[in-house]
Order: C-alpha cells, then structure tokens, then sequence
C-alpha cells in the first residue's frame, strides 16, 4: 500500500490569491471577447491632427457647435466614431446636392420674406 503525504491545507492568503486570478481571468475573458471596441477619446490637438485641421480651428468648430465634442470640467475630448460619423455625414454627392441645398435655402428665404410682409 502506497503512502500519501499528507494534503496540505493552503493559507487564508493563497486562498485569496488564487481567488482574485480566478476573477482577473474572468474579467479579462469577458473583456477580450466583448467584440466592442471601447470608444476612444480625444483631445483637442489630436483630434486636430485626426481631421487635418489647425487646433484653432478645432476651438472654432466647436464655438459655433459644428463639431460633435464633449466638455468635461474645462476639457474638451471628441470622441473617434463620433467625428468619423460627423465626417461621413457632410459627404456630398456633387453638383446635384449644391443645386438641391440651394433650391432649399431659396425656398426658405421666399417664405420667410412673405410672412414678414
């Protein structure tokens, strides 16, 4: 017959231990397998080099709220999917969407101009 050493019982401290990679493993699983990236957040001069624009122009677009941004304390962050949707968004399909707005903003301002009379 075959003796065992005796098992040995692990310290309150490598309990935890082995608990908190059994959840450090968890989590990084769930992370790893989410498939949504985290959005990513910029800050002004790198969301400048991003859109090929000076950082002034950057501070004006946003001024005049032309720009998707986000304002945490003083701080100004844009989020990458928010300004590449913003990107697509002012696509234009060429001349025949210039004819359009124009058609537009004229129709706009005759009716404007018959309701102050």
């Amino acid at each position: 017959m075959m003796d065992y050493p005796p098992a040995r019982t692990a310290s309150p401290d490598e309990r935890l231990m082995a608990a908190i990679r059994i959840i450090v493993r968890q989590e990084l699983a769930t992370v790893l397998t989410s498939g949504e990236p985290k959005e990513r957040l910029l800050a002004v001069a790198e969301a400048a080099t991003f859109l090929r624009h000076a950082v002034p122009t950057m501070y004006g677009l946003v001024q005049r709220n032309q720009i998707p941004y986000i304002k945490k304390t003083k701080r100004l962050y844009f989020s990458e999917g928010k300004l590449n949707e913003w990107l697509e968004n002012g696509e234009n399909e060429g001349p025949a969407s210039i004819e359009q707005a124009v058609d537009t903003w004229l129709t706009r301002r005759k009716s404007s101009r018959k309701r102050r009379q």
